[in-house]
């Protein structure tokens, strides 16, 4: 064998994560030891149909899925004692695949323990932030108050309030995260979904001066959760309303095109900087943190967007022009 060809075995076999390449037919061409760490294998693997060769459902799907999708698809698993990330990708058309296997078991329980002390903290804060927020309000109702009683209980309140919608959106998010899995889906109409989310912002849109509108258009059904979908679409416009600006506008838009279902969020509004676009959906990243303290922005609604998209089989995108206003894309399964 030639000395590079036997450097790439030596190297392939020393790879400390688990290596799985299979043909258009689902036959195991190659494989390193390191997947016996983590998946059961039969004594000769290679050559065999995977189902055979490595009875493991999971790894099994990501790869029928990247060979059929001829994309990229990517899995957290648990399996045995192990938390995996499995990641499959398409090596050309009709030439098979192959799977990366990560072991993610000790980030994994680190991301746990963190998710659940920031619930914990989130759930004991809630109790005393809703009592000066309800004793502020109560104070206020009270009649002959000075000015300056007035603005510091005002000031009060407006704070507890903010500290109160974080608690309740990190609690929200963390429940989302402990689900561990996709949540229940339906086949629903998702105009009739987004006129509901439309009618019940029309009040804010109002507040702020902001025309808000649904298209009309034909009627579309996708696989949705119908809470899910309604938290993600009012998210979203909630956000638009809030960043375009009195005398501005924002468009509500349901249609389908060859790749599925979609719903748009469109506003005229002052638009994303490029440089912030992959960031909008970072937990507690605000473009504007000035505007956002003034409103009492958490920084947590685009990350709750992002991860009910991923429990319910959908995606986001992002277009902006600075100064010519946003579009956010919703993509669903049928």
């Amino acid at each position: 064998m030639p000395l590079t060809n036997l450097l790439q075995e030596h190297v392939f076999d020393a790879i400390p994560f688990g290596v799985v390449v299979v043909d258009n037919h689902g036959l195991v061409v190659r494989i390193n030891p390191a997947v016996r760490e983590f998946l059961p294998l039969v004594p000769e693997p290679v050559g065999k149909p995977l189902k055979t060769a490595i009875p493991c459902q999971p790894l099994q799907r990501v790869l029928h899925h990247a060979i059929e999708g001829g994309e990229v698809v990517e899995k957290v698993e648990g399996i045995g004692r192990y938390e995996l990330l499995l990641r499959a990708k398409p090596l050309g058309v009709k030439e098979g695949a192959v799977a990366v296997i990560y072991d993610i078991t000790e980030l994994a329980g680190i991301e746990r323990a963190r998710s659940d002390f920031v619930a914990s903290v989130s759930h004991e804060l809630r109790t005393p932030v809703t009592s000066i927020l309800g004793y502020a309000e109560t104070l206020l109702d009270q009649g002959h108050l000075d000015e300056g009683t007035v603005y510091m209980l005002e000031a009060i309140q407006r704070n507890a309030g903010r500290l109160s919608t974080l608690f309740q959106e990190l609690l929200h998010l963390y429940r989302i995260e402990s689900y561990g899995g996709e949540l229940p889906m339906e086949t629903l109409s998702i105009r009739e979904l987004a006129f509901n989310v439309v009618a019940h912002c029309l009040d804010q849109a109002e507040r702020e001066g902001v025309q808000l509108t649904l298209d009309e258009g034909e009627d579309v059904d996708a696989l949705v959760n119908r809470e899910a979908f309604g938290h993600i679409l009012g998210n979203l416009v909630n956000n638009a309303i809030k960043y375009t600006g009195r005398g501005g506008w924002v468009c509500v838009t349901i249609g389908r095109d060859e790749q599925g279902p979609w719903a748009e969020v469109r506003d005229n509004g002052p638009g994303i900087d490029p440089l912030y676009r992959e960031r909008v959906f970072e937990r507690f990243f605000r473009v504007d943190k000035g505007r956002a303290r003034k409103d009492g922005g958490t920084g947590l609604g685009l990350a709750i967007v992002k991860h009910l998209c991923k429990s319910t089989k959908a995606s986001v995108e992002l277009q902006s022009v600075l100064g010519h206003g946003s579009c956010f894309t919703l993509r669903f399964s049928d």
